[in-house]
């Protein structure tokens, strides 16, 4: 750590102004998503189910049954309230701090202020952090995973500066890395696409390839991921002593790992399908087409590092054999921006580069502002109609309902609801299932009974009473369920051994 403060003071003052001047930028382009701030209901009970018992577990306890002890520990430090607007504010810093690592970084591997900041401008605006960290009660730690990648980064940078003391920098970077994969295990593709721009750096510094140079570099490579990895799953095993193994996997991705190899490879290309076409993609797949264009600038090996770094979010997908669509997203922005800085370093067009650089900022800024729009806005009909819904049971049972459990009774596809119509597609996916009460009822991918702790979260928020039903009292909706009507007809609101049952959909 004192290396990189030393670092830090010895940064040119023209690049210190520009860190002023681009953090300004930062905060004015994420400013609408930092001050709309959005809840982000989707917590780890609600989401996996794992609550669908009759009590529930503290949030950082949920962490660590999900195989995240860093994201736990933090969410116990921190708490699980979080702070309206300074939330996002905080996480989105500490991204900025991971960028400013990421230029200490580069200015030590002798790139300019301007090759500096191509590369900020799509490692640091990106639409994609918008689903990392509107998930509020998580932002903070995301944040602090971002800052710890780049430190193990940093460190491993400086194993390969022969001038550096290799022991301590070995121990740093495995310790970081470590601790980032203990908040969100994704992170490691994020250190992984990082160490191989350090091999990429290496490689346009010798006039011919060194096959026995790039051999030592990969094991060294291989070397700190094992060694965090191997630390990662011990914990991980520790930690189940005492507290129960969940088999979250096996509820989210309903039948996934049941069905057949061609299903499985058919979803796979569904989801690859469905990001390219996404309007999200478009720095992302004009990176692939630039990389393409200036294909004879690099030699084979860059070119392949290169096409890796793009790659390597989905082939970890693949490699897994489950997708998960947005956690695996979030290193594709440091992908762009290193394919972006090597192709502007590599061209004589460099105005070129500068004004495509600043196209998709603006782009960026667009969508950055449309996606935080739109999730607004499901927010507020999801605030409108639970509402509603509370008046009309409250109008019917009065103050009973305080201490009365509530039972919503809906299906995952409520396309033949009266109540639940209005049909929106996320961003990632088209021929969406998903309703507007997706926030608060569950989608395709959510056991029904989950539909509960949804609601309970959401009430709690608008200061509403709602009692938790138990399992069992679940069970007794759903066998109810066929005598009642579909909410808003008659019939469709009853009570039944001091239980409320509403019932949304078939």
């Amino acid at each position: 750590m004192k290396k990189l403060v030393t670092d830090l003071r010895n940064l040119p003052n023209k690049l210190i102004y520009s860190i002023i001047v681009l953090f300004s930028v930062f905060i004015v382009i994420y400013a609408y998503f930092i001050l709309s701030w959005s809840i982000g209901m989707d917590t780890e009970l609600a989401t996996y189910g794992l609550g669908n018992s009759e009590y529930l577990y503290p949030l950082h306890t949920q962490y660590f049954l999900l195989d995240r002890p860093s994201l736990a520990i933090i969410t116990y430090v921190l708490g699980q309230v979080a702070i309206p607007y300074f939330t996002l504010l905080i996480s989105m810093s500490l991204l900025f701090v991971s960028a400013i690592i990421w230029m200490v970084i580069l200015t030590k591997k002798n790139f300019s202020i301007i090759e500096t900041l191509v590369f900020c401008n799509f490692y640091l605006i990106s639409p994609i952090y918008i689903f990392q960290f509107n998930f509020v009660n998580q932002a903070i730690g995301i944040g602090i995973g971002f800052v710890l990648t780049s430190l193990a980064i940093y460190h491993f940078s400086l194993i390969l500066n022969h001038d550096c003391e290799k022991f301590k920098n070995y121990v740093a970077s495995i310790v970081y890395l470590f601790l980032c994969i203990g908040i969100y295990q994704s992170f490691i593709i994020l250190f992984a696409e990082g160490v191989i721009f350090l091999l990429i750096l290496e490689q346009l510094k010798s006039i011919k390839t060194n096959l026995k140079d790039i051999i030592n570099i990969l094991t060294k490579i291989l070397f700190v991921s094992l060694a965090a990895l191997i630390g990662y799953l011990l914990i991980s095993k520790l930690i189940y002593i005492f507290i129960g193994e969940s088999h979250y996997l096996a509820n989210v991705y309903e039948g996934w790992h049941s069905n057949s190899f061609s299903e499985v490879i058919k979803h796979l290309l569904l989801y690859f399908a469905n990001i390219l076409i996404s309007p999200l993609s478009f720095t992302y797949v004009l990176a692939s087409l630039l990389l393409i264009f200036f294909v004879r600038k690099f030699s084979l090996i860059i070119m392949l590092a290169l096409l890796g770094c793009l790659a390597l979010p989905f082939a970890f997908a693949v490699f897994l054999g489950a997708p998960i669509p947005l956690r695996i997203l979030f290193p594709i922005p440091l992908s762009i921006a290193i394919v972006m800085l090597l192709i502007f370093r590599v061209t004589s067009k460099k105005k070129l580069i500068i004004a495509i650089a600043c196209l998709c900022l603006l782009i960026n800024f667009k969508q950055i502002c449309q996606l935080t729009y739109s999730q607004n806005m499901v927010q507020k009909y999801n605030e409108y109609n639970l509402e509603h819904l509370y008046s009309i049971l409250h109008d019917k049972f009065g103050n009973k309902l305080y201490n009365t459990p509530v039972v919503f009774i809906a299906s995952p596809k409520a396309d033949n609801s009266f109540y639940i119509r209005h049909i929106y597609s996320e961003p990632f996916y088209f021929n969406s299932d998903e309703d507007f009460l997706s926030n608060v009822f569950p989608d395709k991918m959510w056991q029904t009974s989950s539909i509960n702790h949804r609601v309970y979260y959401f009430m709690q928020w608008l200061g509403l009473f709602y009692k938790l039903p138990t399992e069992q009292q679940i069970e007794l909706g759903k066998q109810i369920s066929p005598s009642l009507a579909i909410f808003p007809e008659k019939g469709s609101i009853t009570k039944k051994n001091n239980i409320i049952f509403v019932k949304l959909s078939e």
